[in-house]
């Protein structure tokens, strides 16, 4: 029986299998596998991700439970929807959301075309809005904002790195979707 890992939606577990490991090789990402829609999902429901590295080929089945918060269940299901509520993941550390807004930053450099750039800058705004629901009242992120010892290590390493001024100055250099409460 696996693990049920409560995410806020589809897309933070996409997300968690993104920054997670292979098990088996350690390396990854894994790809997800999905052969038909899925079904809208509301408060509580597990659903499945099939996954394949990329790395070594193992598969896997990840079993996760929509925890999406307070009034949040219509927009937990949005394919594009990471997180709507104010709280912080469980399934992913600040250090990592840090590590996919470098992916996204990554990935908008690369891309030629304006739309989707565009699109890659927005998620990378959004990871750093993630990551700073973990902050509380202080500059740096607590330790519980650290799910493992290489997490830990990186936020003591390089405590520069997760200043709250510096996260929230990246962010605001960045385009935003519409409705995200920033304005236009």
């Amino acid at each position: 029986m696996s693990v049920r890992l409560a995410v806020h939606s589809r897309e933070e577990a996409r997300l968690y299998l993104a920054v997670t490991p292979c098990a088996r090789c350690n390396q990854g990402p894994h790809e997800v596998v999905e052969l038909e829609p899925p079904p809208p999902l509301s408060e509580g429901d597990e659903f499945d991700l099939y996954l394949i590295c990329a790395h070594c080929g193992a598969d896997r089945r990840e079993v996760f439970v929509l925890r999406s918060g307070p009034g949040t269940a219509a927009t937990a299901d949005s394919p594009t929807s990471i997180n709507p509520s104010d709280e912080p993941s469980n399934v992913i550390d600040a250090p990592g959301w840090l590590t996919l807004y470098g992916v996204y930053i990554d990935a908008s450099a690369a891309e030629t075309m304006a739309r989707r750039r565009r699109s890659l800058l927005i998620r990378a705004g959004e990871c750093l809005a993630e990551a700073l629901k973990f902050y509380g009242d202080g500059e740096q992120p607590p330790a519980a904002a650290a799910f493992d010892t290489r997490s830990r290590q990186a936020m003591e390493r390089n405590p520069a790195a997760f200043a709250r001024r510096r996260l929230i100055e990246l962010r605001a250099k960045l385009p935003h979707a519409m409705g995200d409460g920033r304005g236009s």
